[in-house]
């Protein structure tokens, strides 16, 4: 989450003049898609979520969740209407 951030603060990537690859290593999973997002159409009514190395862990008196599906929509669309649209991502593999 953080390093999203850094990019969207980094002046030294101009808009439409970078390409932002994005990877990420790590683990997945799939977990039932919170009630509240009627919105959100799903085939099975679970969502995809990114788990960071630290998920589960305590930090605050909260524990570390994964990164929905949802959240990585938002933070690369924001990334791309200041960057520009030129933003590679892996496609993620379940295994």
């Amino acid at each position: 989450m953080r390093a999203f951030e850094k990019m969207r603060l980094n002046e030294q990537i101009v808009k439409d003049e970078a390409a932002i690859i994005i990877y990420f290593a790590g683990h997945g999973a799939s977990v039932p898609k919170p009630p509240e997002w009627v919105d959100w159409a799903t085939a099975d009514e679970h969502i995809e979520m990114m788990c960071p190395s630290d998920v589960g862990v305590k930090v605050d008196d909260k524990v570390v969740v994964g990164i929905p599906d949802r959240t990585i929509s938002v933070l690369l669309n924001s990334l791309s209407e200041l960057k520009g649209d030129n933003i590679v991502r892996p496609r993620i593999l379940s295994f």
